[in-house]
């Protein structure tokens, strides 16, 4: 009977483990995207996302 109770607990941690990944996949699938140019528009940004904008000045300074 124990063994059934870990049974049954290790296929419920493992769907719940399926079930956030799933869900999160979408953000960490944007998490590591990087654009350049004319890449960043509208249908490239994701709503709610961190970004970080770099780009180089008239003397070629990184900002």
């Amino acid at each position: 009977m124990h063994a059934e109770y870990n049974a049954s607990r290790a296929i419920a941690i493992l769907v719940t483990t399926a079930l956030l990944l799933n869900v999160m996949m979408p953000t960490l699938a944007h998490a590591a995207t990087y654009l350049q140019g004319t890449e960043v528009n509208a249908n490239t940004l994701v709503q709610d996302t961190y970004v970080a904008v770099t780009y180089y000045d008239s003397k070629g300074k990184q900002k």
